[in-house]
């Protein structure tokens, strides 16, 4: 995204990474310039978001903490929303109040929970979670039910088409 960003000659195409069997792209981030700060307040920034919301049907952006660097207060520009990641018994809890308080509320889209250690509770069970034998499962799946990968992104992409709609 660097590259592309800094030579007017890149395109979208020339940098994005297809990822078979998967229906995905990747844009590396690339080298670090000595100020991403300052790369991400260029113009091709936004150019770089344009012609991917052109060209695919989402687009998701892997950035640093909302707290400790200012670029997703820049990205914020060019995004619909936001998912906070948490990990358990590792995020303190007053970053995850002051990530909340940076994101505008609109574009706050959920929280990710992630490493927790503590059993299911029993309303896992109400969304299918629980104990389904690998045999009745998707094959497509391994074993394992839905994708929960797949559902998390359809209710994205549903949240952010309800957004668009009511704009």
């Amino acid at each position: 995204m660097v590259e592309l960003i800094l030579d007017p000659g890149l395109n979208l195409n020339r940098v994005a990474r297809p990822r078979p069997p998967f229906n995905l792209s990747v844009v590396r981030s690339g080298h670090i310039p000595a100020s991403p700060y300052e790369v991400l307040k260029s113009p091709r920034v936004g150019e770089f978001f344009e012609e991917a919301r052109h060209d695919y049907d989402y687009v998701v952006v892997d950035a640093p903490p909302l707290c400790s660097v200012q670029d997703c207060r820049i990205i914020a520009h060019w995004v619909d929303g936001f998912l906070l990641v948490v990990a358990a018994h590792w995020t303190p809890r007053r970053l995850v109040g002051e990530a909340l308080s940076v994101v505008e509320p609109d574009k706050m889209l959920g929280i990710v929970f992630n490493g927790d250690d503590q059993p299911p509770s029993s309303y896992f069970g109400y969304y299918g979670y629980h104990g389904r034998p690998a045999a009745t499962a998707s094959p497509s799946t391994n074993g394992r039910g839905a994708s929960r990968v797949g559902r998390a992104v359809t209710r994205v992409g549903q949240l952010l088409n309800q957004r668009r709609r009511n704009k």
